[in-house]
């Protein structure tokens, strides 16, 4: 999600709109390229849209410009969003401001409300008049109201206001009045950021964990060593993941641009594992991927094991197969082979040890070895570590459980992960009942978002024996192949297996019932994916990679539309 953030455009009489117009011509320009054709877009004004409360320059000069933005980029799902600055008091009213924002779609009322909740998809936006009490010497905030509004708000907030939340001079007595009480009553919120004008100049400060307040200097209006400007705010429900600010200079005839925020948080914490986990998977495929990636969850053994049981079922059960200690015959390899070792078995052990009376109160599983890793001793290794299992006190009412992964796949591959090890402290906690609480920490060196990630599964056609192909193959059984080629394609392989087309590509050469464009689109298939097998094993970087898996899967594709206009 993109917000464009734009304010102070002080219209008067003497506003020249040509003056402006290849300024904003490369606006919008910079818009559509930092924006994608299906995100919804939004325009937040943050006041002072005319100057000196005169309400003329709404018909004329902000009409104008308004209309002109959005026949620009009505090729894109836009919204504006306005809220009243202190010059947008006109004849102590705001019934012109009004009247103008309605011309240009807007639904809410300042007339009537001063604090407007406006819900949007995954964001809430708190649309709020800090020139409701009429005095344009100074912001204030109607807390009574703003309480009433935010009652019903559940999701992430973003809150949209004229005024700064402090003087940024110490002759500036502009900012709002009581900054304290507003900031305390947004504390009991999910508020990620707040964006405000007035100031007339770029600002960026943190209000508590996460909450950003990004301030943007006027669009137009000539103010002294500050060039006319916007903000584009990159944002997801987790929070701001970039600024980039941009300057227009009226002798380079072009905007500057300039990173002035770039979220590099890597730490999720929380109490409850599935909203962390949301988290997670939303902010690494927004960011493309993320590392060191840490994650603690400090929850009570109960709650752990209801949000486990209602969000992570159907992973459970296949985090069964990931610590059987027999690599099912359907996975290229799982955990539970790497945790038995000499007839014995790793939670046993750990839960021997954490149940002496010693002073001990910590046990390892750890799943390589160097010797494993140097000599390549296993054909895969696993990308869970090691674990780690202790206690914080003598008492055993808290138990820690550390996770360490080489890399980590968050939107399918992570589910199982977390349900393994949902698994073992279970079984831990079956056998040492003093345990309460749990407190877990998973740490990945690299952490990457796949759409269809095959979690090591064997393909279909890579596990059927050659007689069954060689049936489909000489009884024509196009759409049963069809099936299992597909069955093979409709996801991401982490083990690039060749050898079950490859035995469909010997069996079909010599048949005759084939045509040639389908022998050479399973050939080149094949060989696609030899190639990105090669490109995996010399580079870990999934972004570098992308060009060649959307060749191979055009092939793909491409080789399906063979065989089914083969069966006519």
């Amino acid at each position: 999600m993109k917000i464009i953030q734009i304010s102070d455009l002080h219209l008067d009489e003497s506003f020249i709109f040509e003056d402006y117009e290849n300024m904003l011509c490369n606006m919008v320009d910079i818009i559509l390229n930092e924006t994608d054709t299906d995100e919804k877009l939004y325009v937040a004004c943050c006041g002072d849209i005319t100057d000196r409360g005169n309400p003329a320059n709404y018909c004329s000069s902000a009409q104008r410009v308004f209309e002109y933005l959005k026949s620009k980029l009505s090729e894109r799902s836009i919204e504006f969003m306005f809220v009243p600055g202190n010059h947008d008091i006109c004849n102590n009213e705001f019934t012109d401001f009004q009247s103008f924002i309605s011309m240009q779609g807007a639904s809410y009322n300042f007339i009537n409300d001063n604090v407007i909740l406006h819900e949007s998809g995954d964001l809430d936006f708190a649309l709020i008049n800090t020139g409701f009490h009429k005095d344009i010497k100074y912001g204030n905030v109607d807390i009574s109201d703003l309480k009433i509004k935010l009652q019903v708000s559940s999701k992430p907030l973003i809150v949209i206001m004229h005024h700064t939340l402090m003087s940024r001079y110490s002759e500036d007595r502009s900012g709002l009045c009581n900054a304290y009480t507003f900031l305390d009553e947004l504390e009991k919120h999910n508020v990620i950021g707040i964006l405000h004008g007035h100031t007339h100049g770029f600002s960026n400060i943190v209000v508590g964990e996460k909450c950003r307040v990004i301030g943007v200097g006027s669009l137009f209006a000539y103010i002294h060593n500050c060039n006319n400007q916007f903000n584009v705010i990159d944002i997801n429900p987790d929070g701001i993941n970039n600024v980039a600010n941009y300057r227009f200079h009226f002798d380079l005839n072009v905007f500057l641009r300039e990173i002035l925020y770039c979220n590099k948080n890597n730490q999720f914490f929380g109490n409850n594992v599935s909203i962390t986990y949301e988290r997670i998977k939303n902010t690494v495929k927004h960011r493309g991927g993320i590392s060191n990636l840490c994650m603690s969850i400090t929850t009570d053994l109960i709650s752990y094991q209801n949000d486990m049981r209602t969000f992570f079922n159907s992973d459970i059960e296949i985090a069964k197969l990931w610590l059987a200690y027999e690599v099912p015959p359907n996975l290229y390899y799982n955990h539970g082979s790497y945790m038995k070792q000499c007839k014995k078995n790793g939670i046993d052990y750990v839960i021997k040890e954490l149940s002496r009376n010693s002073t001990s109160n910590r046990a390892i599983i750890p799943l390589i070895r160097l010797n494993d890793v140097i000599c390549k001793q296993f054909e895969y290794l696993p990308g869970l570590v090691c674990l780690q299992f202790g206690f914080a006190n003598d008492d055993k009412s808290e138990l820690i459980c550390s996770a360490y992964l080489r890399s980590l796949e968050v939107n399918r591959f992570l589910r199982i992960n977390l349900s393994e090890i949902y698994l073992l402290i279970m079984r831990i906690s079956s056998e040492i009942r003093s345990i309460k609480n749990i407190n877990l920490n998973l740490v990945a060196f690299k952490a990457q978002y796949k759409e269809d990630f095959s979690c090591f599964v064997k393909a279909r056609i890579d596990s059927t024996d050659v007689g069954v192909l060689a049936k489909l193959i000489y009884n024509r059984k196009i759409n049963e192949l069809i099936d299992i080629l597909i069955d093979k394609f409709k996801v991401q392989e982490t083990v690039i297996n060749t050898g079950g087309l490859e035995a469909l590509l010997t069996l079909m050469r010599p048949s005759n019932m084939y045509s040639q464009a389908c022998i050479e689109g399973l050939e080149n298939v094949i060989q696609d994916m030899k190639n990105l097998d090669r490109e995996y094993r010399k580079n870990s970087d999934y972004s570098t990679i992308v060009p060649m898996e959307d060749r191979m899967k055009e092939r793909q594709r491409a080789l399906i539309v063979e065989l089914k206009n083969s069966l006519t």
